[in-house]
């Protein structure tokens, strides 16, 4: 009497080997997986000095967005110059601060060359 559940009248359990995946199959995505993962690892080793500085980026991105978009609204939907007065502010953020340091350090290695030259360079005491 033949398996009802089967089509060409054979019984279901001798075909177990077509469903079952081969041994290279098994090896051949084992290898593809090994690759995938070094080829992870390479990239994040090339990656990881500019990790901190892209992390930094969306940071800034994120919490200046609502930022942009209320300066698109009052510029009348122009978006590049929004943009761009946010990054001119942001420069002179940064760039205000890091000259007036620059400044001020020139100015001491002047006094302390001038003192040098002049001889009078002295340690105080402690106290």
């Amino acid at each position: 009497m033949a398996d009802i559940g089967s089509r060409d009248g054979r019984s279901p359990s001798k075909d177990n080997h077509a469903s079952t995946p081969s041994t290279t199959a098994i090896i051949d995505i084992a290898i593809r997986v090994a690759l995938l993962g070094l080829l992870a690892y390479w990239s994040l080793l090339l990656i990881r000095p500019f990790l901190t500085v892209v992390i930094w980026s969306v940071v800034l991105a994120v919490a200046l967005f609502p930022v942009f978009k209320w300066l698109t609204a009052r510029l009348a939907g122009h978006g590049r110059l929004a943009a761009l007065l946010i990054t001119a502010l942001a420069l002179v953020i940064i760039l205000g601060p890091v000259t007036a340091l620059a400044l001020e350090l020139v100015e001491s290695v002047r006094v302390l060359s001038e003192r040098l030259l002049a001889g009078d360079l002295s340690i105080p005491a402690p106290y």
